[in-house]
């Protein structure tokens, strides 16, 4: 093990130990070095996030998953046929339509 995985280590278990009450303050990020600190800074929005769920919670069925996934899919069908039966009655008839490939994927990784 390196230094700089001790040190993270180290910053780990003394975050642990402040949640358990055993620290007034959480420990400090000054003594990591730039890649120690944003793995730790992710350490610590993964505690918060895993904080924040009920293990006692009832899951849903593969059923009710399946069933949202297919109401999600019907409602982007139907806004993609409103859309084009929208630019059909909206859109010049004399325009000229071309394929942007690059702004459709810069589109579409935006999402």
């Amino acid at each position: 093990m390196t230094n700089k995985n001790e040190e993270l280590r180290m910053f780990q278990e003394k975050y642990l130990d402040f949640l358990e009450g055993g620290h007034d303050a959480p420990p400090t990020l000054e003594n990591l070095g730039d890649e120690e600190r944003r793995l730790a800074e992710a350490f610590i929005e993964t505690i918060k996030a895993a904080r924040g769920i009920d293990p006692y919670a009832s899951r849903p069925s593969i059923e009710q998953l399946l069933e949202s996934r297919s109401e999600k899919a019907d409602t982007h069908r139907k806004f993609g046929t409103g859309l084009q039966l929208h630019l059909r009655e909206t859109v010049d008839p004399e325009a000229v339509v071309s394929v942007d490939t690059a702004s459709d994927a810069t589109g579409l990784d935006s999402i």
